[in-house]
C-alpha cells in the first residue's frame, strides 16, 4: 500500500509537497531521493516452519548481480547459491543457480515472512517464502 513519497527539496516543490528529507547523493552526483532506514518487518513464521511449508525447493543464501536489476522496468537476471530443501528439511549446498523475471513479479509471490529479521551492518533481512519461481538447475 502506498502510503507516502520520498522527496528531495526539488521533487517536492515541484509536487506542491513538504520534503521528507530522503536525498542522498554520490561524489560528483546530483541528490536524488532514496532510503536511509527501510527494513522489512518480520512475520510470525520460524524459519524452520517455511522450510516445511516450502517442502521442496530452495535456501537462497546469496545473489549475485542483484545491481543490475533494470531500475525502470524491474527485469532481472541473476545467479544465486544456496541450499536445497528436501521434504521440509535443509539439505545439500547448490550454487551457479541462475534465474530470470521481474522484481515486482517477485514480490507478489510473497506467502510468508520469516520472524527471524537481522541486521548485517546498517541492512537488516530475513527469511522469505516466495512460491512458483523458477530456478536453472534446482
Amino acid at each position: 500500500m502506498l502510503k507516502t513519497y520520498l522527496h528531495t527539496l526539488k521533487t517536492a516543490a515541484e509536487m506542491g509537497m513538504t520534503p521528507t528529507a530522503s536525498a542522498g547523493r554520490g561524489f560528483g552526483s546530483q541528490p536524488s531521493a532514496t532510503t536511509f532506514n527501510l527494513f522489512p518487518l518480520p512475520g510470525v513464521t520460524s524459519p524452520e516452519t517455511l522450510y516445511r511449508m516450502a517442502g521442496n525447493g530452495v535456501l537462497i543464501t546469496e545473489i549475485m548481480g542483484l545491481h543490475t536489476v533494470d531500475p525502470v522496468s524491474g527485469d532481472l537476471s541473476v545467479g544465486a547459491s544456496g541450499i536445497r530443501i528436501r521434504d521440509g528439511v535443509l539439505a545439500e549446498p547448490v550454487d551457479k543457480l541462475p534465474f530470470a523475471g521481474n522484481l515486482r513479479d517477485f514480490l507478489t509471490r510473497i506467502t510468508a515472512l520469516g520472524n527471524d529479521l537481522r541486521w548485517y551492518g546498517s541492512s537488516a533481512g530475513l527469511s522469505i517464502l516466495l512460491e512458483d519461481i523458477a530456478l536453472g538447475g534446482a
